[in-house]
């Protein structure tokens, strides 16, 4: 839609209205859900910004098969949970961790 040649007005209307759109109308309630919804999106701009690292050819040799591509911040959650004890490969969370 916005290769397609439309003038200068029209794709701001179509940016403004897509703005709009991905405003949240409502109250946002922090229940678990919302929390692990807003830390996906927080972890997935990390992980973002190392991949544009990782777009310079000499950075991604020397960082190619190590921890970096894969555990900058992802696994930090997981290894708080593991240090209090939370279990592995399970469907559903402890009643000790449930709050």
């Amino acid at each position: 839609m916005y290769i397609v040649g439309l003038d200068a007005d029209t794709r701001a209307y179509f940016t403004s209205a897509t703005m709009i759109i991905a405003i949240p109308t409502g109250s946002i309630r922090l229940a678990t859900p919302m929390l692990f919804a807003i830390a996906f999106l927080f972890l997935f701009t990390i992980g973002g910004c190392t991949g544009v690292a990782l777009a310079n050819a000499s950075l991604d040799v020397a960082f190619h098969d190590t921890y970096y591509v894969v555990a900058n911040v992802i696994f930090l959650p997981m290894h708080f949970l593991g240090v209090n004890g939370m279990p592995r490969r399970i469907p559903d969370y402890p009643d000790a961790f449930a709050g």
